[in-house]
């Protein structure tokens, strides 16, 4: 009914940083109204990232891949935490899955680069990296 209005003020809420606690409460109320609400459920597990909260941040990117195993930022959502939880082997396969959705994805190329270079695999952190790059140009 309202899913809508609570997604749009969470975002709104979130992207200003004016109040993080009422942005969550408004994404909670709109997959709580819309359980399959995939944009809903990837953005509230960003922002239960960015507030330290990796656990159930993981949780809601699940949520959102359950509702649209297509949906390419939340696989690249889902490796970020993956990688902060020291989780890098399904932090790779998250990447992977991004890039494998959405064929043209510096950013997860980045990620992966970053997870590369985390784990001493030097030679596939460059190669990651020039694809990064190759498709910035």
């Amino acid at each position: 009914r309202n899913t809508k209005v609570h997604y749009n003020v969470a975002k709104l809420l979130s992207e200003s940083g004016d109040d993080n606690d009422l942005a969550v409460a408004h994404y909670r109320e709109a997959v709580r109204l819309h359980s399959t609400y995939d944009q809903a459920w990837n953005n509230l597990g960003n922002l239960l990232k960015d507030l330290g909260n990796a656990q159930e941040a993981e949780a809601c990117l699940h949520k959102a891949l359950a509702a649209n195993p297509e949906f390419a930022a939340a696989w690249m959502n889902l490796g970020i935490v993956k990688a902060a939880l020291n989780k890098p082997s399904e932090a790779e396969r998250c990447y992977r899955a991004a890039i494998e959705h959405r064929r043209k994805y510096p950013d997860a190329y980045y990620n992966l680069g970053n997870l590369y270079i985390e784990l001493k695999r030097v030679n596939d952190a460059a190669a990651a990296f020039s694809n990064a790059t190759r498709l910035e140009a």
